[in-house]
């Protein structure tokens, strides 16, 4: 499907943001937000460049990468790339939409809250006192409200974020099986096997949220927001509710 038509379709997304070309392998990387998103980045800016030492510790920022953006590989590029199956070899991965969205709470609601709470606290028409922070309940009543075009990247569900009506992809991995999956894609395009280096370890923090915290209300409506991503990417949800918290 032409890069048109994905716009028309897929008008939340930003193609220049997540389209990640890797030419020297013909790969291309369909970024995921909060699923090892990072460290494919580097591992393709290691891939393209041939530095297998490569580090960086703002590779989402502009010109952070060794690989190509869209805007400067030229997007006639881009567009025979999504059109051509023989093309480019697209990938990307995926994770548990509830590991997901409690990764997304703790990093983007309490760890960085300045920045990503405030908007959602007005968008509800909550009191925008800093010394009062967004339980994850509250959390996930908002964005269950907020029209899927309009919602943040990290925590928007998966199919919409890889666009999957209009791309077809070689190989959609899981970071459960990160290593193994990641050598695949390696094999099934002739690039050179390197390891993976982890970015973005999770920090031990006392007011880190885990998966075993969750309500039975908060598994419902996270259902009800990534049911799509549970059934296409076969993850389990019911697996959890058994020994779910009831809510206060």
């Amino acid at each position: 499907m032409s890069i048109k038509e994905i716009k028309e379709q897929y008008p939340g997304v930003n193609l220049g943001q997540v389209l990640c070309f890797c030419p020297r392998y013909k790969l291309l990387y369909v970024v995921n937000p909060k699923s090892a998103c990072s460290t494919v980045k580097l591992l393709l800016s290691r891939l393209e460049s041939g530095d297998f030492d490569f580090d960086s510790n703002n590779i989402h920022n502009a010109g952070a990468t060794l690989f190509p953006p869209p805007s400067k590989l030229g997007w006639d590029v881009v567009d025979a790339s999504l059109t051509d199956p023989s093309d480019y070899y697209k990938f990307t991965f995926v994770r548990n939409p509830l590991a997901r969205i409690v990764s997304c709470y703790n990093d983007k609601i309490i760890k960085h809250a300045r920045l990503f709470v405030p908007p959602l606290k007005e968008a509800a028409g909550y009191k925008d006192d800093p010394s009062v922070e967004l339980s994850f309940t509250e959390f996930l009543s908002i964005i269950q409200n907020q029209a899927i075009e309009e919602m943040d990247q990290h925590w928007r569900p998966q199919s919409y974020n890889l666009m999957l009506e209009c791309i077809d992809f070689d190989f959609i991995g899981k970071i459960e099986n990160f290593d193994d999956d990641f050598k695949s894609v390696m094999e099934a395009t002739g690039s050179p096997q390197i390891s993976a280096v982890k970015k973005n370890k999770a920090v031990p923090n006392t007011k880190y949220l885990s998966v075993n915290d969750l309500t039975s209300k908060d598994l419902d409506i996270v259902e009800s927001i990534y049911g799509d991503d549970f059934q296409l990417f076969e993850y389990a949800i019911d697996v959890a509710k058994p020994g779910a918290k009831k809510a206060a």
